[in-house]
């Protein structure tokens, strides 16, 4: 599912830079992102959720982690905070629009409140415009952009 998701992010890459699943699959991209998923949340008391169908049969997720801040980070901020992040969502295209997202997001929400966080990030691709607006309906709003520049040789 880790390659259906990041064929999904290659046919919005508006810059053509992401590998297209036949590529990753070849290279054991799936496996690899999962085992550094899991991983993550692991050694930072996060949560691995799944979405089944009535088969029983994955057809989305949500990886979550808790971050510890830098002593920069917690001079910068104003009041302490506990951050959580939001690492991972996908739901299988045929799975979309039934609810499955908004299920993941509460489960995820409610872990990382239980976990003490009282913040909550998550990393969207520029050009996914649906995350974008779904994140937004659950309250999440723009905090920082990244650029990017290409430069062309020969």
């Amino acid at each position: 599912m880790f390659e259906d998701f990041a064929d999904f992010l290659a046919s919005v890459d508006d810059l053509d830079r992401l590998a297209r699943r036949s590529a990753l699959a070849k290279a054991g991209y799936g496996r690899m992102y999962l085992k550094m998923t899991l991983k993550d949340v692991s050694e930072n008391g996060g949560a691995f959720y799944v979405a089944e169908d009535g088969r029983r049969r994955i057809v989305g997720f949500i990886a979550l982690a808790t971050r510890k801040l830098s002593e920069v980070q917690r001079t910068e901020l104003k009041r302490r905070q506990k951050f959580g992040e939001v690492t991972e969502l996908y739901v299988r295209p045929e799975y979309r629009g039934k609810g499955l997202a908004t299920s993941l997001m509460d489960k995820a929400e409610h872990y990382l409140m239980g976990k003490g966080c009282n913040c909550i990030t998550i990393k969207v691709f520029a050009p996914n415009a649906i995350a974008r607006g779904f994140y937004e309906k659950f309250g999440y709003r723009e905090r920082g952009i990244e650029l990017i520049k290409e430069f062309k040789h020969g």
